[in-house]
């Protein structure tokens, strides 16, 4: 077995902190001094198991395998789907409840709650309010008693009075349904940009409350945790620019 002192990474990492050091003087005072040989080590041991973890194909994202990218229809219908009891059972209504209670944090705005959400929900794709072509929501929610529109950006902006329209639209719907008492439209967006008279969210958001539902053991992971943490990781990447 190759000893620590003729591990090859060993001067390079050494020469590296030495550099540093004399870089950043104020912030190295009086810190201890760093073990090189432990990172050589540290280095030296997790090759494998990252070479492990590759082999069995821990790293493969299907959503970059299939090019999702950042178009925003097909990254609409994907959010669907992992938000349709329909086709993800109980992490469906997990995952947009962690949504919501992340995104109406210090908002004056009442999303549907855990338990109405847990009551049972409509959610359509690429939906039209009230049969207008030009008022195509991308995702609309309808619980027993609220109505949430989605509209979701990745790189485009927003079309001529759109978000006004919606609001519009959504606001007609409600008042004509029965039992229903409110409506929100959120604005999903790369930065969580706040246009006014919305509800503000990012991408960011999606990601985070994707992988808070997950279980912390991978051993308790269903096949649909995998696919919602790698979708977590996709839309994380929506954050810079194209």
């Amino acid at each position: 077995m190759m000893s620590l002192t003729d591990n090859p990474n060993l001067p390079r990492i050494t020469e590296f902190f030495a550099a540093a050091r004399a870089l950043f003087p104020h912030c190295l005072v009086q810190q201890p001094p760093i073990n090189s040989t432990a990172i050589a080590r540290f280095f030296g041991e997790i090759g494998q198991p990252i070479a492990d973890a590759r082999s069995r194909g821990v790293f493969l994202n299907p959503w970059s395998m299939v090019r999702v990218d950042r178009l925003e229809v097909i990254n609409s219908a994907v959010l669907t789907q992992f938000w349709d009891p329909r086709r993800s059972g109980s992490r469906a209504a997990a995952f947009l409840n962690a949504f919501f209670r992340r995104i109406e944090r210090g908002r004056d705005c009442h999303l549907p709650s855990k338990s109405e959400l847990d009551m049972g929900y409509a959610i359509t794709a690429e939906a039209n309010p009230m049969a207008e072509l030009s008022d195509r929501l991308d995702i609309l929610i309808e619980t027993k008693t609220q109505i949430v529109g989605i509209e979701i950006k990745i790189d485009a902006g927003e079309g001529v009075e759109q978000l006004a329209r919606y609001r519009a639209a959504l606001g007609r719907l409600a008042a004509i349904s029965p039992g229903k008492q409110g409506w929100s439209l959120i604005y999903l967006t790369r930065t969580g940009a706040d246009p006014g008279e919305v509800v503000p969210a990012s991408w960011r958001d999606i990601s985070v409350s994707a992988r808070h539902i997950a279980p912390v053991k991978a051993a308790e992971r269903e096949f649909s945790d995998w696919l919602i943490l790698a979708f977590a990781d996709h839309v994380s990447t929506f954050q810079t620019t194209s």
